[in-house]
C-alpha cells in the first residue's frame, strides 16, 4: 500500500499575515507593517461640507424664531391698534348721532 505515514505528510502551510493594501499615488500597494496607512485628505471635503450645512441649519433656524417672535409682537400691537381706532370711531359715531338735528 501506498500510504503516506505521519511523518511523511507535507507539512500544511505556514499561517500568512493578513496584507492591507492602500493607495499610494494612484496605484495599489501593499501597506508595510512598519508604516501607517495614510487617510486621504479628500475626506475632509464631506466632513467639513456636513459641519457647514449643520451651522447654516442652526443659522436658519435661530433666524427663523426671532423673525416669528417679532411677527408676534407685530401682530399683538396692529391688534392693539385697530381695537384702539375702531373705539376711536365709535365715539365718534355715537357723539355725531347723539347731536339734535336742527
Amino acid at each position: 500500500m501506498d500510504t503516506l505515514s505521519r511523518s511523511d505528510a507535507p507539512a500544511a502551510p505556514p499561517a500568512r499575515e493578513p496584507r492591507t493594501f492602500e493607495l499610494r499615488e494612484g496605484e495599489w500597494a501593499e501597506a508595510t507593517p512598519g508604516r501607517r496607512l495614510r487617510v486621504s485628505r479628500w475626506i475632509l471635503v464631506p466632513a467639513v461640507l456636513a459641519a457647514l450645512t449643520g451651522i447654516v441649519l442652526i443659522l436658519l433656524a435661530a433666524l427663523a424664531a426671532l423673525a416669528t417672535g417679532g411677527l408676534v409682537a407685530l401682530r399683538s400691537t396692529v391688534v392693539d391698534q385697530i381695537a384702539r381706532l375702531r373705539g376711536r370711531f365709535s365715539g365718534l359715531v355715537q357723539k355725531r348721532n347723539s347731536r339734535p338735528t336742527e
